[in-house]
């Protein structure tokens, strides 16, 4: 790294181009993906890490979804890529004063993700620390000629994303109480922000038709995913305003605006680019996995990102969430 990016702090520089740097310094290009994939005879093996903090990412005293919380995004890196899951790994950073019902409960969350998903937590281990902080490792399994990368889409590929967007953006409005009374008369929101549910048999049914080019999941939000499948690939991309399949919690409470429904982040969907004679197999393949699967855009040879309404084209920021940096 160099002296001057030596010197700089952290919310100077935002986490994404602290990561640019640590792949550079490393100089691996297979670090990058939501996984790393590492060949195990006619396999790959998938190992993949995420903490969460609870301060940061879930503000709300409900320790069992927080143990299913951090179970669900590890998950999510795994079914990006079409992958099995095999195991978890979860470790806890603990305040020597925090209770033993509610470390249990956090197990109990994590145990009830894992099951939901076939799989198991497989071990883990527990500090001291000053806040509570959980460390989730997944692991995957998947044939070799299905892997899914985020580095391989190409002009001309078509987007499709699983399910709906803003679902978790609707929770946490609903949370915070600023989409006041009609917020608060709605049901289910908060549960999709709490408790993600993360799409491993969708993207495995895609994955087995091997006719999705890349894949990444929406974990900061759809602005941010595709600006890194677009930057991994060395495309650009064009997503439709009108084709985008928006929460209806969302929409009823008045909040389906572009800062909502792209940059919110925490839906963990799927964003693939599907091989334009491969559209059919893979919608059929997710749908049949219970999920809607959406056409949301093109991958374009331009390396620029756009969202296009009727009549109208502009530049799509990248946005989503970013750790270190205020965001706007």
């Amino acid at each position: 790294m160099s002296g001057r990016m030596n010197k700089q702090t952290l919310s100077e520089l935002g986490e994404r181009r602290v990561v640019r740097q640590i792949q550079k310094l490393l100089s691996d290009k297979g670090i990058g993906d939501d996984c790393a994939f590492i060949p195990w005879g006619r396999e790959y093996l998938l190992a993949t890490t995420d903490a969460i903090t609870i301060r940061t990412h879930l503000p709300w005293r409900s320790p069992r979804a927080w143990g299913w919380h951090v179970a669900a995004v590890n998950l999510s890196d795994i079914a990006s890529k079409g992958g099995e899951p095999v195991g978890l790994l979860l470790s806890l950073l603990l305040p020597r004063e925090t209770g033993a019902n509610i470390v249990l409960d956090i197990m109990k969350g994590a145990r009830d993700c894992c099951s939901r998903y076939g799989t198991r937590v497989i071990g883990g281990d527990t500090k001291e620390g000053a806040e509570i902080c959980l460390i989730g490792t997944a692991l995957g399994r998947m044939p070799r000629g299905e892997f899914m990368p985020r580095a391989g889409a190409r002009p001309g590929d078509m987007l499709g994303l699983t399910g709906e967007l803003g679902a978790a953006a609707a929770g946490f409005l609903m949370l915070r109480g600023e989409a006041g009374k009609v917020a608060r008369g709605l049901r289910g929101p908060p549960s999709r922000l709490l408790l993600p549910l993360p799409r491993v048999a969708e993207g495995r049914a895609a994955a087995r038709t091997r006719k999705v080019h890349a894949s990444t999941d929406l974990s900061d939000g759809l602005s941010a995913s595709v600006h890194q499948l677009c930057e991994a690939s060395g495309t650009g991309a064009e997503i439709h305003w009108d084709a985008l399949p928006v929460s209806r919690s969302l929409k009823r409470i008045g909040m389906a605006s572009e800062d909502w429904v792209m940059h919110f982040g925490g839906d963990y969907e799927l964003l693939m680019a599907v091989r334009p004679d491969g559209w059919d197999p893979v919608q059929n393949a997710v749908e049949k996995a219970g999920t809607r699967f959406s056409m949301v855009g093109r991958v374009t040879k331009a390396r620029t990102v756009s969202l296009a309404g009727p009549g109208w084209t502009k530049p799509l920021k990248y946005g989503g969430w970013e750790h270190f940096r205020k965001m706007e």
